[in-house]
């Protein structure tokens, strides 16, 4: 069995108890190994090509990251143009949801958004003329895990 080093990382959202993380030895030298290689090559083509050669290499780059740029700019401004105009492309237009009436033309009774949002229970109902959503019952606050309440 290997020694590992530990790290401890937060806790979770559904644990009261430190996760331990453990990364074995012989990864973390495989990654220094690893970077370690990295230079040497570097340093070995730094020494042996010419700086002409070295400047040309810096040059291409340099144009394939400025047209990566400035093709990823004009695509992103692209997709903005045509999400502002709402065309999208061979699929239908997104249209924001009309809470005035529902799916077959019946007038759509509410209460306020925020009693909405509070309800614990909302009751739909429709008759041939409305859809009506009714707050059967405010949300009560949930007890602390410590106190219980007993009915």
């Amino acid at each position: 069995m290997q020694p590992t080093d530990t790290k401890v990382s937060a806790l979770t959202p559904y644990s009261s108890v430190a996760i331990e993380r453990r990364r074995p030895i012989g990864l973390s030298l495989a990654l220094a190994f690893g970077w370690v290689l990295f230079a040497l090559w570097w340093r070995v083509v730094l020494t042996v090509e010419s700086t002409d050669f070295f400047l040309r290499a810096l040059a291409i780059l340099g144009v394939g990251m400025a047209v990566v740029f400035t093709a990823s700019r004009w695509w992103v401004a692209h997709n903005k143009r045509l999400a502002r105009k709402g065309n999208r492309g061979l699929t239908s237009r997104y249209a924001v949801p009309s809470w005035a009436h529902d799916a077959i033309d019946r007038p759509v009774v509410m209460q306020s958004r925020s009693e909405l949002a509070a309800a614990a229970v909302i009751t739909i109902s429709a008759d041939g003329q409305t859809k009506r959503y009714d707050v059967e019952s405010p949300r009560t606050p949930v007890p602390s895990s410590g106190s219980c309440a007993a009915t």
